[in-house]
């Protein structure tokens, strides 16, 4: 991180510094073109040095304020090219490092899943290897993540009408409350409820219980009534361990959409180097 934030405040400083430079000698003796140039040797200095950002940064400034220098700023379209091509290649090796961390986190979390088919119409899902089927045969609470590895809660009210829309977690001093699920998603079914919690509705409550190993009950909270259930520290550690396998699955998808992004980027840079007449041909 501190390496990061150097080589950040590092580019920050050169790109200022060449501002500078090529603002006092457009003030000064030197003409505009000599300023430009100027300029354009900067831009190649960073290049040089990896400094990529800094560098197109700066070919933006080259464009804004010498838009009348139109071949050099032509000629500096290759250097824009290089920047990107630089800027691809770093964020490639970089992604690289985030998709093999995210790929063993996954990796080390999977064995403890399986996948539940579903019948047909309706989606599959995940849960952990020792969880009951049994769920919607009583009260309680079930941890899941869909097919496509969103953390989400299923609760049932057996015999009970009471409006769900919450689940309530405490650990004695503390509580933690899940945003409030619309009406419209609770199903009532023969006296019972059933109800499926949204990730952004329960994934801030996995990440309490993370944090609070002691809580040991929780409560269906309705509209027209609470129930009271005593949490296990089986189900905590389920709901938990559930929560953080779908986190794993979300980083790997990102990083591998990252990549991918980067991939397509370089490859467009290296196409327009590749199209691009030689520096000698562009130079007469």
């Amino acid at each position: 991180m501190y390496n990061a934030t150097n080589k950040f405040i590092t580019g920050i400083c050169a790109v200022a510094l060449a501002v500078i430079i090529a603002t006092t000698s457009s003030c000064g003796g030197n003409s505009r073109e000599e300023a430009a140039h100027q300029l354009y040797g900067n831009i190649e200095g960073l290049i040089d040095t990896r400094n990529y950002t800094g560098a197109l940064e700066l070919l933006d400034t080259l464009d804004t304020r010498y838009a009348d220098l139109t071949a050099l700023r032509r000629q500096a379209l290759r250097l824009r090219v290089r920047a990107i091509e630089g800027q691809a290649l770093d964020s490639i090796s970089e992604g690289d490092a985030r998709l093999c961390s995210a790929k063993m986190a996954v990796d080390s979390l999977q064995g403890g899943f399986r996948f539940v088919e579903s019948p047909v119409g309706l989606e599959g899902y995940y849960v952990e290897k020792g969880a009951s089927d049994k769920v919607l045969n009583s009260t309680g609470i079930q941890p899941r993540i869909t097919e496509d590895g969103l953390f989400y809660i299923v609760a049932n009210i057996q015999g009970r009408n009471i409006g769900l829309e919450s689940l309530v977690f405490s650990d004695g001093a503390e509580n933690v409350v899940s945003s409030p699920a619309p009406a419209s998603r609770l199903v009532s079914v023969e006296g019972s409820e059933l109800l499926s919690f949204k990730p952004e509705e329960v994934t801030p409550v996995a990440l309490w219980l993370k944090d609070h190993p002691g809580t040991s009950k929780y409560a269906l909270k309705g509209r027209k009534g609470t129930i009271d259930m005593k949490l296990s520290p089986e189900l905590r550690r389920s709901i938990v361990a559930t929560a953080s396998y779908a986190l794993a699955m979300q980083n790997l998808k990102m990083a591998s959409v990252k990549r991918e992004k980067f991939e397509r980027r370089l490859q467009i840079a290296r196409d327009q180097l590749a199209n691009m007449p030689a520096e000698a041909e562009e130079e007469k």
